[in-house]
């Protein structure tokens, strides 16, 4: 998938209608790797900013 296909697929999932059920999928994705880190989803989502270039 490309990346642009990619951030047009989150952005859509951002939207209103969309947020619970990705942010629930999202969860079970990298939930585990978050809980084996002892990594909260908000530490992740502050890490953000060194992605995005």
């Amino acid at each position: 998938m490309a990346a642009d296909e990619l951030t047009g697929l989150i952005r859509y999932l951002g939207q209103d209608d969309w947020q619970a059920c990705f942010a629930e999928v999202l969860g079970e994705h990298i939930g585990p790797a978050l809980d084996a880190g002892d990594i909260t989803a908000r530490c992740l989502m502050n890490l953000r900013h060194f992605w995005v270039m």
